[in-house]
């Protein structure tokens, strides 16, 4: 077509580096791809290039744009943008990369000019073959009856066909009459198409549509926020690193991960991110999976407005709902439980026996082996000091409780022991709590054989909690070891097995009692 009067050479190098009239950049609809070609260019041609582009708004695919080379050794740079490649849209994505090869051509022609360097109109991004994508650039000189006028290739199936009778062959006679041309009626193509979208849509509203016209609906719709999701750049919601797949739980199961103080609400773009959660979850949720959403340390800039999650929850497809096994929901508040519940009661169906709230990673570690997951730094940091805080706790009430007398020791260590029997988890707790026991049974007999008031004086911080006892309890708020160093200060003053010495404690107890 323009190329009968051009000699082509083929080179490999840098294509912003040629010196010739016009050099093509293969980009993308917004002409900011980060392609090895464009970023060349945009490199050599210097900042005052990426200004231009601004002002040109953008470019469809197959069309050709041009601004000047600036910087570089060319006068002109023609932009295009190649499709995407897809094998059932093989013809159509031909036709589009035909037309940037004319388009570019045709604005060499328009300016008169000379020498026009090409790249292969293709990335890796569009995912076209690259064999097929250079066969299509030399079509025009290797063979000369291979597509249209044009260029473009032609498929006689595809071709517009006007026939007076469509549908009724050729061989049937007229004299059937009526009965003939209404018998193909419903049977061709045209007959088979949908009926009123409009109608159908008053329908839904209405309620008066069918459950299977409903999941039809509906999968055109999640079909066409997919196919969004896969063209729109997502780059700046995934550097957020608020979802992402990490190892299997111990049935097997996919677990995704959902950490909520990476989503910045305020500061984001929410549809957005919820293109991007589809087009992660898109493959994960063929099969099944669970959930595990990090709740720790969020505030308000973080938490998930419930409209959103109600149209995360209609949008997505049935899989999701069919497939997610569990939702762990680990270090949750009270707030967040409360708002959790209403949203599963009142919004949506079908969530609330999933959800599983995890106080502890310990919890969550009897559903998900530790080395299946990637758990972020500070969720470690702050279960840490949650546990520590939690037996420093526990540490300070035992040693209060040393300082009464020895019948509601008796009761509170029967009482302790029983809370560690019937849901303690940590072994640390557990170790502490039978050490207690047999040190406040040997502290009862000891106030037995001298007075049922006697003053606890051989415990050192007993005396005053706050602040004239020992040295470790003057600041409740800093928890440390204090209840093993308070509980072995002294030895017992009498030489009896701890068994015996309990057996006595308790008979005296019920006596005076």
């Amino acid at each position: 077509m323009y190329l009968a009067a051009i000699n082509c050479f083929l080179r490999k190098g840098d294509v912003a580096l040629l010196n010739c009239t016009a050099i093509v950049n293969t980009s993308n609809e917004t002409l900011t791809d980060k392609n090895p070609v464009s970023e060349s260019i945009f490199m050599h041609a210097g900042p005052d290039l990426r200004d231009e582009l601004q002002k040109l708004k953008g470019c469809r695919t197959g069309e050709a744009k041009l601004t000047k080379g600036f910087n570089l050794a060319a006068r002109f740079i023609i932009h295009t943008v190649g499709p995407k490649y897809k094998s059932r849209y093989r013809t159509a994505a031909e036709s589009s990369l035909y037309s940037c090869y004319r388009n570019v051509l045709q604005l060499a022609k328009e300016q008169a000019m000379c020498s026009v360097g090409f790249c292969v109109i293709n990335t890796l991004k569009r995912c076209y073959p690259m064999e097929d994508a250079t066969h299509i650039a030399l079509r025009k000189q290797i063979t000369k009856d291979i597509g249209n006028a044009e260029g473009e290739p032609v498929v006689p199936e595809r071709q517009i066909r006007i026939t007076e009778k469509p549908g009724i062959p050729d061989d049937a006679s007229d004299e059937e009459g009526l009965e003939a041309d209404l018998s193909f009626i419903g049977s061709h193509a045209f007959a088979r198409m949908e009926g009123d979208v409009d109608k159908q849509r008053r329908l839904i509203l209405q309620g008066q549509l069918s459950e299977a016209a409903l999941q039809k609906q509906h999968q055109r719709n999640y079909n066409r926020w997919l196919c969004q999701a896969r063209a729109e750049d997502l780059s700046d919601i995934a550097s957020l690193k608020a979802l992402y797949q990490t190892g299997v739980d111990n049935c097997g199961r996919t677990v995704m991960v959902v950490v909520g103080r990476n989503i910045p609400v305020t500061l984001i773009d929410m549809e957005k991110a919820l293109l991007y959660f589809i087009h992660v979850m898109d493959h994960i949720a063929v099969k099944e999976y669970v959930l595990v959403y990090f709740h720790t340390l969020t505030n308000d800039y973080n938490q998930l407005d419930s409209n959103f999650l109600k149209k995360l929850y209609d949008v997505v497809d049935a899989k999701y709902k069919r497939n997610l096994k569990a939702l762990y929901f680990v270090h949750p508040t009270f707030r967040s439980k409360v708002s959790a519940w209403f949203f599963t009661t009142f919004t949506v169906s079908g969530l609330k026996d999933k959800i599983h709230y995890v106080e502890s990673l310990q919890q969550l570690f009897t559903a998900i082996p530790p080395e299946q997951m990637d758990l972020p730094p500070f969720v470690l940091e702050y279960d840490t000091r949650l546990e520590s805080l939690e037996c420093g706790v526990w540490s300070n009430v035992l040693i209060t409780i040393a300082g009464t007398n020895c019948v509601a020791c008796h009761r509170a260590v029967t009482t302790l022991t029983g809370m560690d029997a019937g849901g303690a988890e940590s072994s640390a707790m557990s170790s502490m709590l039978a050490m207690a026991s047999t040190y406040l049974l040997v502290l009862s007999s000891s106030r037995g054989s001298n007075g049922d008031e006697e003053e606890v004086g051989a415990l050192p911080g007993a005396r005053d909690l706050h602040g004239t006892g020992h040295a470790g309890m003057q600041d409740t708020s800093k928890f440390g070891p204090v209840a093993s160093t308070s509980f072995t200060t002294e030895k017992p003053r009498y030489n009896k097995s701890p068994e015996k010495i309990g057996h006595e404690a308790l008979s005296g107890a019920e006596e005076r009692g």
